[in-house]
């Protein structure tokens, strides 16, 4: 056993050393990670920037949900397009649209000349680039890498990854505070110009499908084979609907932590960061034990208790106004830490079956289709909450919500479709 341990950790020194003559995968990385980096400061910069115009929770709300449309009406179309594009031109073309948005916002506030329904459009217009990048960098990731570095790479590509991503969320307010909301938005604007940049220079042997009728009914055909094979497996059928359900019951936590910080606690936009950071630390570090804990206690069960983790952390959050002003930072890093685990206990198991039960051939449509049904309950929550937040206090939506997230999670022990979860 232990000769069979000391291979692998072999076998991983040596993978790892052996990605640094991968080139173009370097540079994929290094693209993947300043784009990360901006969207930690994005998170926190961008938040505040739209409670700011808006100063309502009804409007962050409808946003909210103008931000998740785009993935609802093209994630499904772009799983199925990104087939029959060059997936490097498809990233280059929505990193860079994405950059031109995020400026013209920034312009727009700087100048005083921001209006409300000047971030309706343009966040729709970010969020659609957005759902058409996802798929195609999917698709172009086992192409810039060879399979037997697949894993090892994929592992030091996500690490790196998150970490610029805590470094972005971490630094925000500093970059708010220096150069003000405006010129922290134009900071995240760059990092996509420079993603854009990097991946248009990719040099890779690109697959692409070939419509030979130039019939639409070719693309119509992918998709409804995709469609089909979700609705025909119950457990990827199952995981869709109660994933839905799950993310209308979270759009609280994640469309109203600016209105959050100001008016329950009083404080300013450093709280984004106590709350996102540990969440994202705790999501990097809690990967590294999945495993383990899978293997003891069975995915089904790690699943079910990671939901009723993070139904309890998000009513907590309701309660952190009681807690002492000296204990308050702590108290929110130390609750958003354990929200985090419970995130990953209850994604994992999930990513492993999907990634395990799923047809190959059918990956990248179901993953596409998948996402999509999942969001679809974004939009409706946060009309519905944005105007229960006009009558209700935020506090009573989030300590309401988690309670009936942990209900819902503990009701999956009944869900027969989910002893795939093993």
């Amino acid at each position: 056993m232990e000769k069979n341990i000391s291979l692998q950790e072999e076998q991983v020194k040596i993978g790892y050393k052996d990605l640094l003559t991968e080139k173009q995968y370097l540079k994929n990385m290094l693209a993947n990670s300043i784009s990360r980096f901006g969207d930690g400061i994005d998170t926190i910069a961008f938040s505040w920037l739209v409670y700011q115009v808006t100063g309502s929770t009804v409007l962050v709300a409808a946003l909210f949900a103008v931000n998740a449309l785009p993935n609802l009406l093209f994630g499904m179309v772009s799983g199925v397009a990104s087939n029959y594009l060059k997936k490097k031109h498809v990233m280059a073309i929505c990193d860079l649209g994405r950059g031109l948005c995020v400026s013209i916002i920034a312009l727009l506030f700087i100048t005083g000349n921001l209006s409300t329904w000047h971030l309706y459009v343009v966040t729709f217009l970010n969020s659609s680039f957005e759902a058409f990048r996802g798929p195609a960098s999917t698709a172009a990731a086992p192409l810039i890498l060879s399979r037997e570095k697949f894993d090892v790479g994929t592992s030091l590509s996500s690490s790196l990854v998150n970490a610029l991503q805590v470094i972005g969320l971490s630094t925000a307010p500093i970059i708010i505070a220096v150069f003000g909301i405006g010129g922290a938005v134009l900071v995240d604007a760059a990092t996509f110009f420079i993603c854009g940049a990097i991946v248009l220079s990719l040099k890779y042997d690109d697959v692409v499908k070939r419509n030979i009728s130039n019939s639409p009914r070719v693309y119509f055909n992918d998709l409804k084979e995709g469609f089909s094979y979700v609705i025909k497996n119950y457990f990827v059928l199952s995981i869709c609907i109660f994933s839905a359900a799950i993310n209308l019951f979270l759009t609280p936590i994640n469309a109203f932590q600016a209105p959050y910080a100001k008016e329950v606690l009083h404080k300013g936009s450093e709280v984004l960061s106590f709350i996102n950071v540990p969440v994202l630390i705790a999501m990097s570090i809690g990967v590294l034990f999945v495993p383990k804990i899978k293997e003891k206690i069975g995915g089904r069960i790690m699943f079910i208790l990671g939901g009723v983790i993070v139904g309890a952390g998000y009513s907590i959050f309701a309660i952190l106004e009681y807690v002492p002003p000296y204990l308050l930072y702590p108290a929110l890093a130390i609750n958003s830490f354990f929200l985090g685990l419970g995130l990953i206990f209850c994604n994992m198991p999930i990513q492993i079956a999907i990634f395990t039960k799923v047809d190959k051939e059918y990956l990248s449509r179901v993953g596409a289709i998948m996402s999509s049904l999942m969001l679809c309950a974004t939009p409706l929550g946060s009309f519905v909450f944005g105007a229960i937040s006009s009558i209700a206090p935020i506090k009573t939506l989030f300590f309401t919500m988690g309670i009936i997230i942990s209900v819902l999670f503990l009701t999956q022990i009944l869900n027969k479709h989910l002893r795939e979860l093993h």
